[in-house]
């Protein structure tokens, strides 16, 4: 059994540390008796449709394509990308990312600039 000394040096460097971020992926957990393909078999949609110009993605946990990419001008970006993937041919613009904050910043969905090996 903890003693209460342990126990207080735990929940102070909790507190001081805080809690970590953390993804849990349902289709990920080794609950499950099945294999990965089994379990999108069960729980995935089967029929996504997408806005013109956005094509079916994997979500954040790579359990289903069931998500689609954002289009120009669409926010993106953000912990796990959870504001959203830029489509084909776009990428995720940061104006002035806030370097003093720890979260990864939400940006925009922006054609991408030619590179020398695409010009």
């Amino acid at each position: 059994m903890m003693s209460s000394k342990w126990f207080c040096v735990v929940m102070a460097a909790i507190a001081l540390f805080g809690r970590g971020d953390c993804l849990s992926c349902i289709c990920h957990e080794d609950i499950y008796p099945l294999t990965p393909e089994e379990w999108r078999a069960q729980n995935c949609p089967v029929d996504v449709q997408c806005p013109a110009g956005s094509q079916v993605i994997w979500d954040i946990c790579y359990c289903c394509k069931s998500e689609c990419s954002k289009l120009e001008g669409d926010e993106c970006g953000g912990d796990w990308d959870m504001a959203g993937t830029c489509g084909d041919g776009l990428e995720c613009y940061i104006e002035e990312p806030d370097t003093s904050e720890y979260r990864p910043p939400i940006g925009n969905c922006v054609p991408l600039k030619p590179t020398a090996a695409t010009a």
